[in-house]
Formats: structure tokens, C-alpha cells, sequence
């Protein structure tokens, strides 16, 4: 039998530090501190702490992700991770109603296309060996352009709805990937879908958890067109019936643990940083009571703001929301703060970490460009004493 040395690793599984030296053919065998067996990761120390962040992440990233989708009399549902296909031996209308309380628990309510008796055996769950090849469950789904509307110089609003009965339920701070195929080349790029603002009933500020849609309920994209940006150009100059693709909900971010017992929330977003911030901003304020919310949102000009008419009127419905805007080249008549961010400007606006103060129960979320996310994450963490776990960057915009 020949043995790979190159591919070859070798681990001792011992509480100790010590090393060995195995050679294979007279070459030296690397020795590794922790391998992957079968999807789990092993170490020499015989912990497992990295193995359970792994399992908590993966564990965050199935928060209510919900897909429901009808083919023919055949109903798809996706639970957090979980696939179940049942068959209708009655017709059902599409859309349905699905709804989604603050911990993820899902309810689907379909209606009758006539009115008849059903029974016990008018819903028949189907096994996997029953599913044919053509129903298998797509990565990306055709969507249709129903609006395009500006939002500043370089911002446009577009609204999709999903072409066939397809429902995709995206959850707070989480985003879609866009796949097109623009000037001949395949382009992507990782988009947050946005609640329509304000996002506070003014007539019920507080309706309590959980929310209820319409599966062919509407999704609304906000995109920025940059200079070299071939696919963000593209979508802000697209046309209404023009069809594009979208991915499923994607995403760690889980606000039921990220957010667990913290009592000031600070979100600082720049440009369409913003994009994540405002799901956030409406789970936080519709699933609780005292939990208080700050925006801080960077901009070059005043006129790059995103919806600010949209934000003022939110913080003016729920006091527990607050807004500052942030320019980084204002106007001679601009009365707010000023300048680019940095661990003065953060330590100005925020209290060192200090686990025997109310610091302790702060939680900051980051979104930007990468270097604004990256280097604002480093100042909280390493010059202000804030724990990582306390810090989250939103990567997908």
C-alpha cells in the first residue's frame, strides 16, 4: 500500500503538548493540533469548544428559514433545516398564509379551491423516495421586477415577487444573493432585503411578536450603483417585468440569542450598511418592551442619506428609537456630527467596557463597507474592552 506523504497529517489525541515525529518513506509527517472526521472537528487536547461554536453557528444560520412551495398539488416546506413534502389529493389556493411568531415557530394556512369535505387522507406526506428528480429544490429562484423607484442619485428601491408559488421567509439581518447574466459574464452580489418604512404602525407602535405574510407577499432590495459595479448599474436601470434570480435566505445572525438580556442596542451603518440594520430595527421593536435602539448612520453628503424622512418618522412613533446621522464631507449649514469614523469619534460616543457597568449589557451591529466594518469591530473589541460576542459585522448588504 502507498501512502500519500504530502496529503499525509498526523495528530497525537493526548492531554499533554507533546509532539511526535513519524516519517513515511524518509519524509517527515506533519502533526496537527485538530482535524475534521466525518463533520466533526477532533483535537489533540481532546476539547471540544470549537466544535460547539461550530454547532451554534450552524444552529444560527437555520433561524427561521422557511421556504414553502407549491408544485402542482405538491406543497415543499423547508423548516429550519428540514424538508417535508406533502401531496393535496384537493386543490389549494395559492398564496397561502404563513406565520412566523419570535422564536421561529412556523403555521402554514392554505384555502380550498372548492368547497368540499376533506379527511384524514385528503393530505398524504410524502417520503423522499416518492418526490420525482424534477421537484428537486433549486438554489436560486426567478423572481419579477414589479417596481424601480430612485432613492438618491445612486440608490434605487426594486421590488420582486417570486414568478412561481415560491415563499421565502427572510429573517432579521439576514440577506439574498443576486446571480444575472449581465453583458455576457454571470455576476452575484449579496443583497438585504428591507421592510417598507416607517416601520412602526403609528396606530399600534408595539403589536407584539410575531408577523404573518402572504406567500406571494412582495421583496424589496435596495441597491447602490457603483462606477465599476457592471450588476448593481444594471438593477437600477432594470425595467418592470424584466426577471431576475435570487438565492434563499442566508445569514447567521440569530436575534433571539445574539440579542438575549442586552438593554442598549447601538447600530452604526454606512451608506447601504443600512440595509440589514432596519429588519433588525423592526424585530427588536415588535418583540420587545424595553430593549432601547440607536442608529448611527455614516454618510458622505446629506443628500447620500437613505430614507431619512422614512427613519425621523420611526423614531417619532417609538421613542425607544434614535437616529444620528454622521457626514464625512457636510454642508457649511450641517449642524450634526461630522467626520469618519474613528476610536475617538467611538469613545466619544459610547462608554469603555466595564463588565461591573451597564456597558455590560450593550451590543453594537456593524454593516459598511468591509474596512468600515473590519476597523470599527478591532476599535470596540481591542481599545474600548467590548467582547466579540457583543460585536456583529452584517456582511451582506
Amino acid at each position: 500500500m502507498k501512502i500519500n506523504t504530502k496529503k499525509s497529517k498526523s495528530m497525537i489525541i493526548i492531554k499533554s503538548t507533546e509532539r511526535a515525529i513519524i516519517r513515511i518513506g524518509g519524509n517527515k509527517v506533519q502533526q496537527v493540533a485538530s482535524k475534521k472526521y466525518q463533520g466533526c472537528i477532533i483535537k489533540e487536547d481532546m476539547k471540544c469548544d470549537q466544535e460547539v461554536k461550530v454547532q451554534i453557528a450552524r444552529a444560527k444560520e437555520a433561524f427561521s428559514k422557511v421556504h414553502v412551495e407549491l408544485i402542482d398539488n405538491e406543497l415543499r416546506t423547508k423548516f429550519d433545516g428540514h424538508e417535508t413534502w406533502f401531496e393535496f389529493k384537493n386543490p389549494v389556493r395559492w398564496p397561502s398564509t404563513i406565520s412566523i411568531d419570535a422564536n421561529g415557530i412556523c403555521d402554514v394556512t392554505f384555502n380550498k379551491r372548492r368547497h368540499m369535505h376533506w379527511n384524514k387522507d385528503s393530505i398524504k406526506k410524502l417520503n423522499k423516495s416518492d418526490v420525482p428528480l424534477a421537484s428537486v429544490f433549486p438554489e436560486y429562484w426567478m423572481v419579477e421586477v414589479v417596481d424601480n423607484t430612485n432613492l438618491t442619485h445612486d440608490t434605487c428601491l426594486l421590488t420582486v415577487r417570486y414568478y412561481n408559488d415560491v415563499f421565502n421567509f427572510v429573517g432579521p439581518g439576514q440577506h439574498l444573493t443576486i446571480r444575472q447574466k449581465v453583458t455576457g459574464k454571470v455576476k452575484k452580489y449579496q443583497y438585504t432585503p428591507v421592510p417598507m418604512l416607517p416601520i412602526v404602525n403609528p396606530d399600534n407602535p408595539n403589536p407584539g411578536p410575531g408577523k404573518s405574510f402572504l406567500s406571494n407577499s412582495l421583496t424589496h432590495l435596495i441597491v447602490k450603483a457603483y462606477p465599476q459595479g457592471t450588476l448593481s448599474k444594471w438593477l437600477c436601470s432594470v425595467d418592470m417585468g424584466e426577471f431576475i434570480f435570487v438565492s434563499e435566505p442566508q445569514g447567521t445572525f440569530c436575534p433571539t440569542t445574539e440579542l438575549k438580556g442586552k438593554k442598549q442596542i447601538y447600530l452604526l451603518a454606512a451608506g447601504t450598511g443600512l440595509t440589514p440594520m432596519l429588519s433588525v430595527i423592526l424585530w427588536v421593536l415588535q418583540t420587545t418592551r424595553k430593549t432601547k435602539l440607536h442608529l448611527i448612520f455614516f454618510n458622505r453628503y446629506e443628500e447620500d442619506i437613505i430614507w431619512r424622512k422614512e427613519i425621523d418618522e420611526t423614531t417619532y412613533v417609538d421613542g425607544r428609537f434614535t437616529v444620528e446621522y454622521v457626514l464625512s464631507r457636510p454642508s457649511e449649514t450641517w449642524k450634526g456630527r461630522q467626520g469618519r469614523i474613528s476610536v475617538e469619534m467611538l469613545k466619544e460616543m459610547f462608554p469603555m467596557f466595564d463588565k461591573s457597568s451597564d456597558s455590560r449589557f450593550n451590543y453594537f451591529g456593524l454593516c459598511g463597507q468591509y474596512e468600515f466594518s473590519t476597523q470599527t469591530e478591532k476599535w470596540l473589541t481591542e481599545d474600548m474592552g467590548y467582547p466579540k460576542k457583543d460585536v456583529y459585522k452584517f456582511m451582506g448588504q
